[in-house]
């Protein structure tokens, strides 16, 4: 446009009207005269100067030509260029931000947008930067199209701001691996290298990180970072390398620890699919995953599957790292759980003993290692009956953890409740009590008073005040514990009627029968709507009524229940079956104390035959029965068949 001025003023001249040609010509001479002063200035880094030439040159265009010609924005460009060379920043910004009023979208527009870019970037304004960055991008893309010099350079730029923003997240790795893309295809491989081992530096950073969160059980967290990782090794690597089969494996560990075991289970095997490929079968990566497809089966109760896993888990690591090594013991360890599971104590205990020793070799002395041994020791013990071996494991378990972690931790309580129950098995109720009391107190302080391991709390200490006649204590222990579990569970729910059951024993143990009636009526009317008529639980709930009917003497209602739990017996089991042979032990007895004696002994010889034929001739069940015949017979007065029965009882032979 100022070419075609100068040519209009240069006709003009040739036409003899020399006032007009001077006039278009000295002015825009002016302005290009302005421009042409501010290039020297700029080029020899005189940005103080550069604005005021540049103004001066916009000023004058904008006189002549109006505010929409087409090189007005160079004027604007350089104004601005030269504000933020002096760092003059918000100066550079405002004039940049005119050009966008007038809503050029071509490249000087570009230009435009990648000046306020690197403004905002210098400002560390790195949201704000991409925004204004994108946008040219935009431009330059339309314009010139994607595959060019400018906008490989800009996408550069973006990558630079996204891996400045974050070190550690996905985004930045994304934008080092966009970056090493172009160095690569500009074949600075030096550099596209570094790009690239910075990914995988992230990466494993990441994989670490979800590691950690796992071990603190922050699952979804750790999760969400897995996957970043995994992103990224699949990216850079391809599907098949170690890194990706970790991070299956320690994906495949959250998913274990939140009880999805189709979903750990799948995680396991690709994980031990892919590091068989790549390593073959014999090493630590794949003794971790057979570990880890061992407990995804042990979790499920399912035992005789996980003892498939846990021996080659072994079998590798001793290979690998010999009998005195940490995953050795580890192996060790999942394989004495899996017995105990399936009831194998002596075995369990023969494994939990030869770990407590390699440990101790190790370490020297008791630690954070060999805590978890003896409480495993302590529970074969307890499932033996060997209460007072069980009693010195749990206390030396104990007093590794209070050293180590202190005395608030969850740890602690389950080892006092532990205590608690063994003491409890050896009669000691008042060590009992203590101990169900410090680790309800350690569960009050740690859990919320909805969890599980909180509620049953109170159900034991209940259970303990019961068992010393301590009944004003127990029913406001077991009212709080049905309290919070009917806020978690609802009314209809079968742990629920499990403590009506208790509250209703103890009020029977207080006289208070029409009280314990009510109560019992609530567990029967919850097991009735969940499990229908006819399940032997719902039998044994119409036995517990009976003591309450036979404290009032109230026979007839006894009897009626016995009936009906009979009913439910002679339905689900055999006919000889010790359950039925005591249900017809105790008609028996309603009947006798009715002096109904011909009932009577319609059903105590039934008794006595299901009890002789499963159980020794010299068990006290079998005496007991043959002792409620003899007294028939002596109410009878029939004296030779008195005579007769108490001579087959075990205590005359």
């Amino acid at each position: 446009m100022a070419y075609t001025y100068s040519a209009l003023g240069h006709l003009c001249f040739a036409q003899n009207q020399f006032q007009h040609a001077l006039i278009i010509q000295n002015n825009l001479a002016a302005a290009n005269e302005h421009h042409s002063i501010d290039d020297v200035y700029f080029s020899k880094d005189k940005y103080d100067e550069d604005p005021i030439i540049y103004q001066k040159y916009l000023n004058l265009r904008l006189d002549i030509l109006g505010f929409k010609e087409f090189y007005d924005p160079c004027s604007y460009l350089g104004i601005g260029d030269a504000y933020r060379y002096e760092e003059e920043y918000e100066e550079t910004l405002s004039l940049h931000r005119k050009l966008e009023i007038l809503g050029y979208t071509y490249l000087l527009m570009a230009s435009s947008y990648l000046a306020i870019g690197k403004v905002y970037t210098l400002q560390c304004k790195y949201k704000d930067a991409l925004v204004i960055f994108k946008k040219c991008l935009k431009i330059r893309s339309e314009i010139l199209g994607s595959k060019n010099l400018k906008a490989a350079n800009l996408l550069l730029l973006i990558g630079l701001i996204y891996s400045g923003m974050d070190d550690g997240s996905l985004r930045a790795v994304l934008a080092y691996f966009g970056i090493g893309d172009i160095y690569g295809e500009q074949r600075r491989n030096d550099e596209a290298m570094q790009m690239y081992q910075k990914c995988l530096k992230i990466s494993s950073k990441l994989l670490g990180m979800g590691q950690v969160y796992c071990h603190l059980k922050y699952y979804q967290k750790a999760m969400s970072i897995l996957r970043e990782s995994l992103t990224i090794w699949i990216e850079v690597l391809g599907h098949i390398n170690i890194a990706v089969s970790e991070i299956y494996f320690a994906m495949g560990n959250i998913y274990l620890k939140r009880d999805k075991y189709y979903d750990a289970f799948i995680m396991f095997n690709k994980s031990l699919n892919m590091i068989t490929s790549i390593l073959g079968s014999s090493n630590s990566y794949v003794a971790n995953a057979y570990s880890g497809i061992g407990n995804v089966y042990y979790s499920q109760g399912k035992c005789d599957d996980a003892l498939n896993y846990f021996p080659k888990s072994l079998k590798i690591t001793l290979e690998l790292f010999g009998n005195t090594s940490l995953p050795v013991v580890d192996s060790h360890h999942s394989m004495g759980d899996a017995l105990f599971s399936q009831l194998q104590h002596a075995e369990a205990l023969s494994i939990y003993q030869k770990l407590l020793t390699t440990r101790l070799k190790i370490y020297a002395t008791n630690n954070v290692y060999t805590c978890p041994i003896y409480y495993a020791i302590g529970d074969v013990y307890y499932m033996q009956a060997r209460y007072s071996d069980a009693l010195a494991m749990y206390q030396e378990s104990l007093c590794i953890v209070m050293n180590i972690i202190g005395e608030n931790d969850l740890l602690i309580s389950d080892l006092c409740h532990c205590l608690a129950k063994t003491y409890e098995k050896q009669y000691q109720y008042f060590e009992a009590l203590a101990n169900f009391n410090l680790s309800l107190e350690i569960r009050l302080q740690v859990l919320s008073s909805s969890h599980a391991d909180f509620v049953n709390s109170y159900y034991y200490v209940g259970d303990i005040y019961t068992l010393m006649y301590m009944h004003e204590q127990a029913i406001p222990t077991y009212q709080n514990c049905l309290t919070c579990r009917l806020e978690l569970l609802g009314n209809n729910n079968l742990v629920v009627s499990w403590i009506y059951s208790r509250i209703a024993y103890v009020y029977l143990r207080q006289e208070r029968y029409a009280d314990s009636i009510v109560m019992h009526q609530k567990p029967l009317k919850i097991q009735i709507l969940l499990l229908g008529e006819d399940k032997l639980q719902v039998s044994y709930a119409y036995c517990a009524f009976v003591n309450d009917y036979l404290k009032q003497e109230n026979y007839h209602d006894a009897l009626a229940m016995y009936k009906k739990s009979l009913r439910i017996r002679l339905n689900l089991l055999d006919e000889e079956n010790l359950d039925i042979a005591n249900c017809y032990l105790a008609i028996g007895h309603i009947y006798f104390k009715q002096d109904e004696l011909n009932h009577a002994m319609s059903f105590y010889p039934k008794s006595l035959d299901i009890r002789q034929s499963l159980l020794n001739k010299r068990d006290i069940r079998v005496a007991v029965a043959y002792q409620a015949i003899g007294n028939a017979y002596k109410r009878q007065e029939n004296m030779l068949m008195l005579y007769s029965t108490f001579k087959n009882r075990w205590i005359f032979d």
